[in-house]
């Protein structure tokens, strides 16, 4: 994703999974932060989420907190047996 973006965020709860990920540089355009994404403060600025988790009970939680904060596009595969969709944040969507 970081190829392809100006900026990417990828928040994880669990920091062993940032550890193992930790053996190669990340692209300068990449933060990994360990952080549970339905607490950390969103930045401002943030146009598109991606969320990967299957399956999510809190899907409508996350997209709540994403459209609040003036995302418009969310990216996920956590609903089930749906695959990836993409779900539009912005009003009138």
């Amino acid at each position: 994703m970081a190829q392809q973006c100006r900026q990417v965020i990828a928040l994880e709860r669990q920091a062993a999974v940032l550890v193992r990920a930790g053996s190669t540089p990340p692209p300068a355009n990449l933060t990994a932060i360990c952080a549970d994404a339905l607490t950390w403060p969103l930045p401002a600025g943030i146009t598109t989420a991606v969320l990967l988790m299957r399956p999510c009970t809190h899907l409508a939680a996350y997209a709540d907190r994403l459209r609040r904060a003036g995302c418009r596009h969310l990216i996920t595969n956590a609903r089930w047996r749906l695959g990836v969709e993409l779900i539009e944040l912005a009003a009138g969507h």
